[in-house]
């Protein structure tokens, strides 16, 4: 089979014949993971609940989610990082990294940050750099790459690529308002990352997306590289928006350790 045309290069270079059906997957992870999320919300609420600490709670059901759409794939494989109370998934050797990007459609895909955590750490121990700069090649010492590690730490500190899984959602829709994956090229000290995002809209309106989300404002077919260090003009668009439709995703911090006591809004 082919590589679809829906298939980002990339994407066909690390997953083979199997890329489409990665991505569907991945699709289907993210939807399931957020009606989860937004029918604890629900339900609470209905109970009595006056925030949103019951969606918080949930953040962490993207991973599982992910991993357990991933299984059966050629490749697969997880771990279990040092400290956290999940596994991520490794698919041909590429970490798969879901990020809640934002709760609206409000800012950038070049502000798309990895939150500060295990999530940050793990990609800094897979090696992935900082922008490059014109001090590049004058120490080995500035590479984030090559952390030095042992036990079950080391598994970890293996180079390979990190798949960032972009998604915008919040408490008041079922599904995902927007859904970009993209290999990270770059990411500075606070994880804001340099990419080329693609969207993955074509299989998110097919899970029935919410009569309240527009879904022509999610038909981005390429977006060029977004770098994280700069805000340059937005990226043409295949399709002709409404008037008034912003495309920036607003960015939200994961939540901290505690996550079940913090409100994920």
């Amino acid at each position: 089979m082919g590589k679809s045309q829906g298939v980002p290069d990339w994407a066909a270079r690390h997953f083979g014949d199997q890329a489409e059906e990665v991505s569907r997957r991945v699709v289907a992870a993210m939807v399931k993971a957020q009606k989860a999320s937004f029918e604890v919300q629900a339900f609470a609420s209905g109970e009595g609940a006056t925030n949103r600490r019951p969606y918080g709670s949930m953040w962490e059901s993207r991973y599982t989610f992910l991993e357990d759409e991933m299984k059966g794939l050629d490749g697969y494989e997880t771990f279990h990082p040092p400290g956290a109370s999940f596994r991520l998934v490794r698919l041909n050797g590429c970490l798969l990294l879901p990020i809640r990007h934002a709760s609206s459609l409000s800012k950038p895909l070049s502000q798309v940050h990895i939150p500060d955590g295990i999530p940050l750490q793990v990609a800094q121990m897979r090696g992935v750099r900082p922008p490059a700069t014109l001090f590049d090649g004058l120490s080995d010492a500035l590479a984030l790459g090559g952390v030095a590690a042992a036990g079950e730490e080391a598994d970890l500190v293996e180079e390979g690529p990190v798949i960032c899984i972009a998604v915008v959602v919040n408490a008041e829709t079922q599904q995902p308002l927007g859904l970009w994956w993209g290999e990270v090229e770059s990411m500075d000290n606070d994880g804001l990352i340099e990419w080329t995002p693609r969207v993955l809209s074509q299989e998110l309106a097919q899970h029935s997306v919410s009569d309240a989300t527009d879904v022509r404002r999610l038909n981005v077919v390429e977006q060029p590289k977004v770098a994280g260090f700069s805000d340059g003009a937005e990226p043409p668009l295949a399709v002709n928006p409404r008037q008034g439709v912003n495309y920036n995703p607003q960015a939200e911090a994961e939540p901290p350790a505690d996550h079940a006591n913090i409100e994920d809004e």
